[in-house]
């Protein structure tokens, strides 16, 4: 009779360990699913004090000039733009950072300032590739690709793909279209499997998917951007003349804006990252802009001490 007051003991307690565990593992669920909603909730509140923060400023030369009196005037583009004049309410359009009440990180990158995959410049392309590491056969198979996917026609360029390569691969043929965000590219025949375009977000770091008639602004770039190219490469864009210089330091209307958001997790400290580009459309009283979601990732992140000195994204009095 003992043994069997053991046995069931021994069941017993065992199911209880069991029970136990999945209240643990419930009540931690319930937990993160309650830090994510909080997540979310902060995250929606600095996405729209940001949007307002980007189209209420004033532009200035080389960012956006957020004190209280600088207001967006759309005239003073045709009159010139002033440049800053204090060093607390200027926001770089560099990939200037700001902080909001909640902690959120705010990097403010003009898209002029990245090399558009939707643009008519193919140098910009050519050196993109050259500085990433494709040789000369590689880099022109890439670009070719990537216009063929982009343009309105179905004619196939010289080491280009259409619609029957993508066929004969079973994937999704061509879109003929302009790519909505830059990391669209990933479904142009041979892009996706290029780790050096992929890796640590390389190409999102310095490419958009803007449309536009002009190149690169090199007084904007992207400080990734001006690492990846160097400065002979980005002079080689750039053209000659300050009068070009100056004229690039203007903001253009539309803005990457990239959000770094820390939440402390069931087991750890980890940092949700969102890409975010807009545009502004003046001229559209319905919808004065657009907005574009380029990805959003999870990466680990156990401290982030570097971050103490940046600025409010409300300045004091603003």
């Amino acid at each position: 009779m003992l043994p069997l007051v053991l046995v069931f003991i021994l069941v017993f307690a065992s199911l209880s360990m069991i029970g136990i565990r999945a209240a643990r593992t419930g009540q931690d669920m319930t937990r993160a699913m309650i830090d994510r909603l909080e997540a979310e909730k902060s995250f929606v509140s600095t996405e729209s004090r940001t949007l307002f923060r980007w189209l209420t400023a004033q532009p200035v030369i080389g960012g956006m000039d957020l004190s209280a009196e600088a207001k967006y005037n759309p005239l003073s583009f045709q009159d010139g733009l002033p440049a800053s004049e204090n060093a607390l309410d200027f926001w770089s359009a560099q990939s200037g950072i700001r902080r909001d009440d909640n902690g959120i990180l705010i990097h403010y990158q003009d898209s002029a300032g990245l090399i558009s995959l939707n643009g008519t410049n193919e140098d910009e392309l050519i050196l993109l590739m050259e500085a990433m590491g494709f040789d000369q056969l590689k880099s022109n198979r890439l670009i070719a690709r990537l216009l063929d996917y982009t343009d309105s026609n179905s004619i196939r360029r010289f080491q280009g793909a259409e619609a029957p390569a993508y066929r004969l691969l079973k994937k999704p043929p061509p879109a003929n279209a302009p790519l909505r965000h830059a990391l669209e590219a990933r479904a142009v025949l041979d892009w996706a499997e290029e780790g050096a375009l992929w890796d640590n977000d390389q190409l999102l770091m310095v490419a958009t998917a803007e449309q536009r008639s002009f190149g690169l602004n090199p007084a904007l770039a992207a400080p990734a951007l001006r690492a990846l190219l160097g400065d002979d490469r980005l002079q080689q864009l750039a053209g000659s003349g300050d009068v070009f210089s100056q004229r690039q330091a203007i903001p253009s209307p539309r803005a990457r804006m990239r959000y770094e958001q820390f939440i402390d997790g069931p087991s750890s400290r980890y940092k949700l990252i969102r890409i975010i580009e807009y545009e502004r459309r003046p001229v559209a009283a319905d919808r004065p802009f657009y907005r574009y979601s380029i990805g959003t990732r999870r990466q680990s992140q156990d401290v982030y001490d570097q971050y103490d000195d940046i600025k409010a994204l409300f300045p004091a009095g603003s």
